[in-house]
């Protein structure tokens, strides 16, 4: 057996193993287990290998693993991504000020200092304090359409809807543009014609 990586934890150690294996090389993952409270196993391992039981797959395995490592990455990266909103989708919202200096901040949910005083802040948080948390729901990946409010009564049934794209107006003051499609919007006028 020749080892290829050493691992600290079992669940690594056993995904990588389990990936040389479906790449036709034979591995397995050997090592002391570390004894948790009343000597149940934990997730910790010391000394833990994945070995290749042939010398020859030993480079072959390494640049398995590096495929691994760069496929996790990968993933971890989309998954960010994926949680981060597009605050650029939120057309026609108001940027939100800086809470230390009221300098208006870009809409950028990755900025994470004011431009102007160097504050710590978080401008999807501070459009959510304003403008409510369904505010945000264009900004990420998925159907922001009519058919999704109506998919969610609740965000449609708390106030005026926009009349050109169906959006959920609450929280976004009596007159304005529509956060989703840009359309002028007058709540008042809205309720009277539907007889709210």
């Amino acid at each position: 057996m020749t080892p290829v990586r050493k691992y600290q934890f079992a669940p690594h150690a056993e995904q990588a193993a389990a990936w040389l294996r479906t790449h036709g090389i034979p591995a397995e993952v050997v090592g002391d287990r570390v004894q948790g409270a009343m000597g149940l196993p934990t997730l910790q391992w010391a000394q833990l290998q994945v070995v290749v039981l042939y010398k020859e797959h030993a480079e072959a395995a390494a640049g398995l693993l590096a495929e691994l490592d760069a496929e996790s990455e990968a993933a971890v990266d989309d998954l960010e991504a994926s949680a981060t909103p597009d605050l650029s989708r939120l057309v026609g919202a108001l940027p939100p000020p800086c809470p230390e200096c009221e300098a208006p901040l870009p809409m950028d949910a990755r900025l994470r200092a004011c431009p102007a005083c160097g504050a710590g802040v978080s401008v999807a948080d501070l459009l959510v304090a304003r403008d409510g948390p369904e505010a945000l729901i264009a900004a990420y990946d998925g159907d922001a359409s009519p058919e999704a409010d109506r998919e969610m009564p609740f965000l449609a049934s708390r106030g005026a809807a926009c009349t050109a794209c169906g959006y959920s107006l609450e929280g976004h003051g009596d007159r304005g543009r529509c956060p989703e499609c840009g359309q002028l919007f007058d709540q008042a006028a809205m309720k009277r014609r539907s007889g709210r």
